[in-house]
């Protein structure tokens, strides 16, 4: 999305009033003013070393594992997705080999219960049920303060809650944001405006200046 909409060479405002269609406005603010702080820059710029330097890379795109699951799949389907091999390009062999893993496991738990019992990562309430798919059963332990496919700073208790809750801007900050927006934008066509305006000014100016040039040479010729 941020590479996609948002330019780095315009001002804020003037990326705040360009909100795709496709997402609601407010976040798009919100989104906006965060990508120029200093420490989303230095995020950024630690994410773009360390991919150089990643054993398994994934196919995921600027989309987030997350964004992968919201069809409810579980963590094994979107690893199956995002680390799947590249057309025409070498597989990777560590990835193709926790592949594996995790096919032979369900080819098992279909076997045995005629269904694959995990659930999605953004349905998981309790941490047996995350340390109990095939994903952990073939990555190993969560590292602490840590979800795998979902990001760093989440933790069970929150994924729960947040799935359970309404974690969105509270009414009278949108309401807020929305007329700082409208503002905005008001002020982008009231900027607009003038300047067409004055070059509309700066035209008339000109043609007039003519105008009274050819009468002057005019008076001049004998």
């Amino acid at each position: 999305m941020r590479l996609k909409y948002h330019d780095e060479n315009k001002t804020v405002v003037q990326n705040i009033t360009s909100c795709p269609d496709e997402v609601i406005d407010t976040q798009w603010a919100n989104m906006c003013k965060h990508w120029i702080t200093p420490a989303f820059k230095k995020k950024s710029a630690d994410g773009t070393t360390s991919r150089k330097h990643l054993v398994m890379p994934h196919r995921a795109g600027t989309m987030s594992f997350v964004n992968h699951a919201i069809e409810k799949a579980t963590r094994s389907v979107v690893f199956h997705k995002v680390y799947r091999p590249k057309e025409g390009k070498t597989p990777n062999p560590i990835a193709e080999e926790k592949r594996a893993r995790m096919e032979a496991l369900e080819r098992e738990a279909l076997e045995e219960n005629g269904s694959d019992n995990d659930i999605s990562i953004l349905q998981v309430t309790s941490r047996d049920q995350r340390n109990g798919d095939k994903y952990s059963k073939i990555m190993g332990a969560e590292k602490p303060g840590r979800i795998h496919g979902v990001g760093s700073g989440i933790c069970v208790t929150k994924l729960k809650w947040e799935s359970s809750s309404n974690v969105g801007q509270s009414n009278e900050e949108n309401a807020a944001l929305r007329e700082e927006i409208k503002k905005l934008k008001e002020n982008q066509v009231d900027m607009q405006n003038n300047i067409q305006e004055e070059r509309l000014q700066i035209e008339k100016n000109v043609d007039d200046m003519k105008k009274a040039n050819e009468e002057s040479q005019k008076k001049l010729m004998p």
